[in-house]
């Protein structure tokens, strides 16, 4: 990505096949998304940086992280100073938490 020659979609490429492996492993959505925040300066691609937060909140997560995913998208929307965002992920947080309260009713039971 930050490459003087380095091509973008190469690096897209790269990330999408470590995740095909690893998909669990939070800490590489996080340098794709970091890298892609940063390429979003020079291009406009907040909705490729918004697809990525979305596609790790699909996934099942241990409530630590997701706290940290769903904070460091908050904090991201509030940067780029979109509130229709900053809701979106209000509310998806809040559906997450609702959903994860339910699961755990249903164990209980």
């Amino acid at each position: 990505y930050s490459s003087p020659h380095g091509d973008a979609e190469r690096g897209r490429t790269l990330f999408e096949n470590l995740l095909s492996t690893f998909p669990k492993k939070l800490d590489l959505w996080t340098v794709y998304v970091d890298a892609e925040v940063k390429k979003e300066e020079e291009e406009d691609n907040r909705e490729r940086v918004r697809g990525l937060f979305e596609r790790v909140s699909r996934g099942k997560w241990k409530a630590k992280q997701m706290k940290f995913w769903f904070k460091k998208w908050l904090q991201w929307e509030e940067g780029i100073g979109d509130e229709g965002g900053k809701e979106r992920v209000e509310t998806l947080a809040a559906e997450w938490v609702k959903r994860k309260a339910e699961e755990q009713g249903k164990k209980m039971e």
